[in-house]
């Protein structure tokens, strides 16, 4: 199983609860499983987090394996999956806005879950994100995965299910 990482996994610990200068053991266990291959950046997530240039970037740039980020567009089956899930986000019932927030180029999550369900058993997303329980007119990452066949977790239960500590 390989975990894909959205990029809210590191910036809300980042910023929040677990900065790196505090969480150490976490962000060195986030190295240890990017090396090993068990968690993976999309190069879509990876642009996310590197928009700002701040010690998240350089972390990212300087400790996440270059071997663990994959090309969404080097992946044909991820790019036809991403036309079938655009054309399923455009036939709900939802507002402009939020279909057209879902499809930007430059947020990952319609690539994520166009990636993971390529082969939904071998990927599973991990996300903060939480599901649309509130009846927002938003596209939330864990539905959609669930739409398509494809597991979305948080982070911390991809340590669970590792058996992993920080």
């Amino acid at each position: 199983m390989k975990y894909l990482i959205d990029a809210n996994t590191f910036i809300t610990p980042y910023r929040g609860y677990a900065p790196m200068d505090v969480a150490v053991t976490l962000w060195d266990k986030f190295k240890d499983m990017s090396d090993n291959g068990t968690i993976v950046l999309l190069d879509r997530v990876q642009q996310e987090l590197f928009i700002n240039s701040d010690a998240l970037h350089q972390w990212v740039g300087a400790n996440f394996n270059v071997a663990s980020i994959e090309t969404f567009q080097n992946n044909q089956q991820a790019v036809a999956k991403y036309a079938t899930i655009s054309r399923w986000a455009a036939s709900q019932n939802r507002s402009q806005k939020a279909l057209e927030k879902f499809l930007r180029p430059d947020a990952a999550d319609i690539f994520l879950v166009s990636y993971a369900a390529t082969d939904p058993n071998n990927y599973t997303v991990v996300s903060f994100e939480v599901s649309n329980h509130n009846g927002s007119s938003e596209f939330k990452l864990p539905d959609v995965c669930n739409q398509f066949g494809v597991k979305c977790i948080p982070f911390q239960d991809m340590f669970r299910e590792l058996n992993e500590t920080y």
